[in-house]
């Protein structure tokens, strides 16, 4: 769905558009105050390939959970 949106809108409203960021607050909050929530991320859609130098993989420790 997310996908379909971004480029509803990306295709129909500002066609030139060639990367999207979209906040997405999900989860429970951790604490009171800020709004930051333990699922909390940040999604781009990039639509123009050519703006990607080089992709790199970082993995998270074997401890560690996301």
């Amino acid at each position: 769905m997310n996908r379909a949106v971004t480029n509803l809108f990306a295709d129909q409203v500002i066609p030139r558009i060639r990367v999207v960021r979209a906040v997405f607050a999900e989860g429970r909050r951790v604490w009171e105050g800020p709004a930051l929530r333990d699922k909390a991320h940040v999604q781009l859609a990039v639509r123009d390939v050519a703006l990607v130098g080089a992709l790199t993989l970082i993995e998270a420790p074997e401890n560690e959970a996301f």
